[in-house]
């Protein structure tokens, strides 16, 4: 069976597309997999996995453009059975190669692309308004040639009306695992913070970057790690510029993608994870990866206040909720050091891993082929 999984702005070894769904597929017997996305140095090998580049690691606008072709011309030479796309933009591509040479067609959709657009704080309100009515009217009139719809997040199905049912929900839980234990800072001197994932604004690093020297100047055992992909240059100059005289803020950051062994690595090795988005509609309903990857290693959490988040991490006794916006800093401090962080008996951290999607995933893909 060949299968292809397609994207333009993902790298390669994106985590969704590569560590989890392409990973969980090699273990169809006789499954020759081919991941066809953005460009990376260093990639790792698998013999069941073929990696081609249809963006360059750097691009423009037009190999951005020119890449939906290029992924074309790929599916014509492969003739896969199965296509899995991970973007809006490879859809029309995938269905013109279906009414020519057949095959199932696997929509999985990571965003929601035309929400995201709408809560864009860039572009003028006339752009956001007609790309977002293109995307929702190109998704809506594709929808048709889908088999299946893999949802990334549980709230896409009541915010697409055109899934129809027709979905299988597997959210974008960890890859990392290790028993949980109470943890308590209250005789601990050094305190590791980490902000992991990708570098943006609205992902709220400046909020986590100002929390951290406010922390540190009361206090000099804190200290911040920023780790992960910036795809924004000017931002990627920004975040250099505020941190090149704070030795306590050590940043591992890339505006190519970072190695998710490495991050993963970060991950363990830190002592509490910055949750700090910005208040956006495209955010609220959504559960963030890190959010999984955090609480399925037992790391204590700073939580923007959002009611989805803070259920989950109640299960675990695992955050400390805040007004990123406005806090004390003292208060804070004095907070992280009196509470015990996972203190409930039990603990299972079995629904925060991928692994509990692995078989369903392989189920859905049977049916369909």
């Amino acid at each position: 069976m060949k299968i292809v999984i397609g994207s333009v702005l993902k790298p390669l070894t994106d985590v969704r597309h590569y560590y989890k769904i392409a990973l969980s597929l090699t273990k169809l017997p006789n499954a020759k997999i081919t991941i066809l996305a953005r460009q990376v140095q260093d990639a790792p090998t698998n013999p069941a996995i073929e990696l081609k580049s249809i963006t360059p690691a750097q691009y423009s606008l037009i190999q951005r453009f020119l890449a939906t072709y290029l992924f074309i011309g790929r599916l014509f030479r492969i003739r896969p059975n199965i296509i899995i796309v991970c973007t809006h933009e490879l859809l029309i591509a995938a269905i013109i190669y279906k009414s020519i040479f057949g095959g199932k067609l696997i929509y999985d959709i990571q965003e929601n692309y035309a929400l995201n657009i709408v809560s864009n704080k860039t572009y003028s309100s006339y752009f956001k308004f007609f790309l977002s009515k293109y995307i929702r009217l190109k998704e809506d009139l594709c929808s048709k040639f889908v088999d299946r719809f893999w949802l990334a997040e549980s709230c896409y199905q009541h915010e697409l009306k055109f899934l129809h049912g027709n979905f299988d929900v597997f959210e974008n839980k960890s890859m990392i695992e290790r028993d949980i234990k109470p943890v308590s800072f209250q005789d601990q001197s050094k305190i590791k913070l980490i902000f992991s994932g990708t570098i943006a604004e609205e992902n709220g690093i400046f909020e986590a970057i100002n929390l951290t020297k406010q922390l540190y100047d009361i206090n000099p055992d804190y200290s911040l790690l920023i780790t992960g992909c910036c795809h924004n240059t000017v931002l990627f100059k920004k975040i250099k510029e505020l941190t090149e005289r704070c030795t306590f803020i050590l940043i591992n950051i890339s505006t190519e993608p970072i190695d998710y062994q490495i991050i993963k690595e970060e991950i363990r090795n830190a002592d509490i994870g910055l949750i700090c988005y910005q208040t956006q509609a495209n955010f609220i309903n959504k559960i963030p990866t890190k959010l999984y990857e955090y609480l399925s290693v037992g790391l204590p959490i700073l939580l923007t206040t959002n009611t989805s988040w803070t259920e989950l991490c109640c299960r675990y006794n695992a955050s400390i909720e805040l007004d990123f916006k406005q806090y004390d800093p003292i208060e804070i401090d004095r907070i992280i050091r009196s509470v015990l962080f996972y203190n409930l008996e039990n603990i299972n951290n079995a629904e925060l891993l991928w692994s509990k999607y692995e078989n369903q995933l392989l189920h859905s893909l049977k049916n369909i082929a």
